[in-house]
């Protein structure tokens, strides 16, 4: 049965994409059958991965509209072990679409059913906004939520909002949801706003911290560009291997 794990931030630009797109590539290279799923409408994640099919986020959006639609709605990718589910339609930012209607949360909980046991890992990458439609469907349907936290103030602040809607959408529900940890992000060596708030984050999360600190990178910014994760890209360069070691942990935890 496959972990899933839901990237989640009520901040943008915090580099929830990028870790999404490079976590997942991080654990297929690892060997593990890895699904990303990209559930905002902007496709953000689908792009960065190559794919640029919109009959494949089309498929999505009438798996979730029929749940007995059995279209194949899963692509390949550039990596043999990792799986794609590309980004609905942007039909789906309307309220009005039926299954946005109170009571259809867990669509993708239902039509993940058929697809969860082919699968080590699943990464979801979800819009700056987790009390949306397709983010509560992807949070009910996840296992854990990673918080990816930009080493800036404003990031820092927003952090204590993400997790209070978390808290409320996991009451309301009644999920068994877990922090599988807060990611710092965007972090400049040596400048004094990104210490203090790697400081600040060590002593106010402590463990629900991951070890690894993801750099300020343009490669990891423009990676997205050229339609390959950046592990797979330049698999050298200091942001793949800040994934890669993230990959590594998160595998060694879930060992323990």
């Amino acid at each position: 049965m496959g972990h899933t794990i839901c990237i989640v931030s009520q901040k943008g630009g915090v580099g929830k994409t990028i870790t999404a797109v490079n976590l997942a590539a991080a654990l297929a290279i690892f060997g593990k059958r890895t699904l990303l799923i990209d559930c905002d409408p902007q496709g953000s994640a689908t792009a960065s991965v190559g794919i640029n099919d919109k009959k494949s986020g089309q498929a999505f959006q009438r798996a979730l509209q029929e749940i007995n639609f059995t279209a194949e709605i899963i692509t390949h990718s550039c990596l043999e072990l990792l799986k794609v589910i590309p980004a609905p339609s942007e039909i789906l930012q309307n309220d009005a679409t039926p299954i946005s209607m109170p009571g259809n949360e867990k669509f993708l909980h239902t039509l993940l059913a058929r697809f969860r046991a082919d699968f080590d890992y699943i990464i979801i990458d979800t819009a700056a906004a987790p009390a949306s439609f397709m983010a509560i469907n992807a949070i009910i349907t996840s296992d854990s939520v990673l918080i990816p936290l930009q080493c800036e103030l404003l990031a820092f602040q927003a952090l204590r909002n993400t997790l209070r809607t978390l808290i409320y959408i996991k009451n309301k529900h009644r999920l068994k949801l877990k922090l599988e940890g807060v990611l710092l992000t965007m972090y400049d060596k040596g400048e004094d706003v990104s210490e203090r708030i790697v400081q600040s984050a060590r002593k106010h999360i402590r463990h629900r911290l991951f070890k690894t600190v993801i750099p300020r990178s343009v490669q990891l910014r423009e990676s997205a560009s050229f339609g390959r994760p950046l592990v797979v890209q330049n698999a050298g360069s200091s942001g793949a291997q800040s994934y890669i070691q993230l990959a590594k942990e998160i595998l060694a935890k879930k060992k323990g």
